[in-house]
């Protein structure tokens, strides 16, 4: 099942380098379902659009993931997670400081 969401154009950089470098990283691309679980099966790169829009300064982005259940269905909404591709060490800062 194809997924396509929308990506500044600032990012295309790193999709075309996660792209052209074919990223084999574990769960890099999740989907969260209507109902807020997490789709089990991993999404991989299809396409990156060839134009990006004038007026958004957007581009469409193709992922695909195995559907065996027919779990997802044409036009349904549901929430692309990009993950990090750093493994450096990264700041964390906890939730309650930033209230």
């Amino acid at each position: 099942m194809a997924v396509d969401f929308i990506i500044n154009e600032k990012n295309l950089p790193l999709f075309e380098k996660l792209q052209r470098d074919k990223v084999k990283v574990d769960s890099l691309f999740t989907l969260l379902l209507p109902d807020g679980s997490l789709y089990e099966h991993l999404g991989k790169f299809s396409i990156i659009d060839r134009a990006v829009d004038p007026q958004t300064g957007s581009i469409r982005v193709r992922l695909v993931f195995d559907n065996p259940q027919y779990a997802l269905r044409a036009g349904m909404s549901c929430v692309v997670q990009v993950h990090n591709q750093d493994v450096g060490p990264q700041l964390v800062v906890p939730k309650q400081s930033c209230y």
